[in-house]
């Protein structure tokens, strides 16, 4: 068997500009949830789940799948298209899931005129950013860099959105590993995740918006506290020049980040420099000093442990911008609300006498 696969390759030798860029083609394709929709998951099963603001987006794997495949190795001889094809079908399609299936939710605040229209819009979303993260997509770049290096040709880094599905993917994996060996990030009376659950879109859109506001540069210091699987640190490190630090208190959370880290510096996508992952309690004495950075962003665990924002802004420095789920209460007065970051708040700590300014002003009127 070894040797007929090294001669299908000496025999590929001719091609392989042409298989090359097929391949590469395909990789990209496989990031791209429209491209999915179309030529992959063409079977559509979905239906209303109970009543006109809850749908089963549920989407099968064409039985013809194949037809992709075969048409980016028409060009070769018979007999290599067909073992070419067989190595792609076990390496690539046999690992793709026979059906995705996610529930839609429209808030029943939107009228019944206009929930047909919201359904699109969220059956759209969820093609273009769930569907190809759902893929073992890690699997499909990893396969397809095998090939392109045993025809003797270099395998580029990702693409930025062949980046996003592959950490979306490792995302969701962390989240339902974590979930399966540590049952304890799991709230099951809430039935929510205590780690940060809200994946690679929110990460993405957590970074756009704070360089959009010009709160992240390159001298920049951000913190994720309680920073799960790692993947806020991971986007303010890819689509960044700041420095991204992690810290995070539960051991299997922290081991589960520095596996997805090591994966992708093996490609080549991460600045090691510019990141750091700790297995620490943010709030114990000598930990962290949050004093050192410019960006907090805290996820509060929905569970017992709730963290306090208001110590969060005592160990901060003036000038410090957090971003959080609420403002402080004792702090109020110190801080300065800015424009809401991904959906949450924001704010800046004020220094003593911008306080002190504030309060007297208060005092005239």
């Amino acid at each position: 068997m070894r040797v007929a696969v090294a001669d299908a390759f000496e025999e590929l030798m001719p091609y392989r500009q042409a298989l090359a860029k097929n391949l590469l083609e395909l990789r990209a394709n496989f990031a791209n949830g429209h491209f999915l929709r179309k030529h992959f998951y063409n079977v559509d099963e979905s239906r209303l789940a109970g009543n006109t603001h809850h749908y089963w987006l549920r989407l099968g794997l064409a039985p013809d799948a194949i037809l992709v495949i075969e048409s980016m190795v028409c060009f070769l001889p018979d007999h290599l298209a067909g073992w070419l094809t067989s190595e792609l079908k076990r390496k690539l399609l046999r690992r793709m899931f026979p059906q995705y299936s996610t529930l839609i939710k429209i808030p029943f605040s939107v009228e019944i005129g206009k929930v047909g229209e919201e359904r699109t819009k969220e059956v759209n979303r969820c093609i273009e950013q769930r569907l190809p993260a759902a893929l073992p997509y890690a699997i499909f770049f990893q396969e397809i860099g095998r090939l392109l290096r045993a025809l003797g040709v270099s395998n580029p880094p990702p693409s930025e959105a062949e980046f996003d599905v592959l950490l979306g993917h490792y995302s969701q994996n962390a989240i339902d590993k974590a979930r399966l060996q540590f049952p304890e990030v799991w709230d099951e009376e809430r039935g929510n995740y205590v780690l940060d659950s809200r994946g690679s879109q929110f990460a993405k859109q957590l970074v756009l918006d704070l360089e959009s506001q010009n709160l992240l540069a390159a001298d920049s210091k951000f913190i994720d506290v309680g920073s799960g699987s790692g993947v806020n640190v991971f986007f303010v490190n890819q689509y960044s020049d700041a420095h991204a630090t992690g810290v995070e208190l539960h051991a299997g959370l922290i081991s589960i980040s520095k596996v997805i880290k090591r994966r992708l510096n093996r490609m080549g996508q991460l600045d090691s420099g510019r990141l750091a992952l700790i297995p620490a309690d943010v709030f114990a004495s000598g930990a962290v000093n949050l004093a050192l950075f410019d960006v907090v962003y805290v996820y509060s665990p929905l569970g017992e442990a709730a963290i306090d924002i208001d110590q969060v802004v005592d160990g901060i420095k003036p000038g410090a911008v957090v971003i959080f789920n609420r403002m402080p209460s004792r702090n109020r007065t110190s801080v300065e609300r800015l424009k809401n970051v991904a959906g949450l708040y924001a704010f800046r700590k004020l220094s003593k006498d911008s306080v002190l300014s504030s309060a007297l002003n208060l005092e005239r009127k």
